[in-house]
């Protein structure tokens, strides 16, 4: 992954540039509701043995075009209930 300043002498701004962005970029752009979340096959394996991997309902295996190469990816809809505000207090 490349981070370089780009623009001209009046503004300018960080560009992040590789496989990473481009693949995230991608994904963002295919993920459409209900199935917000779009992740390849690889980041899809490294969930195994967690419960993400099971107990968020997943689509089929699709194919996506990722920098002229075709890309398993997978998708769901899932979103993380909200957490509890603790009401832990100092014993001041």
């Amino acid at each position: 992954m490349l981070i370089t300043r780009v623009g001209t002498r009046d503004f300018s701004d960080i560009a992040w540039v590789g496989r990473c962005v481009n693949s995230s970029a991608k994904l963002c752009k295919a993920a459409r509701s209900p199935e917000l979340i779009a992740v390849t096959h690889e980041a899809y394996e490294r969930l195994d043995g967690t419960d993400i991997l099971h107990d968020v309902e997943w689509s089929q295996a699709a194919s996506l075009e990722i920098g002229g190469v075709s890309r398993t990816v997978f998708s769901t809809g899932f979103v993380a209930p909200p957490a509890q505000p603790t009401t832990e207090r100092s014993g001041i």
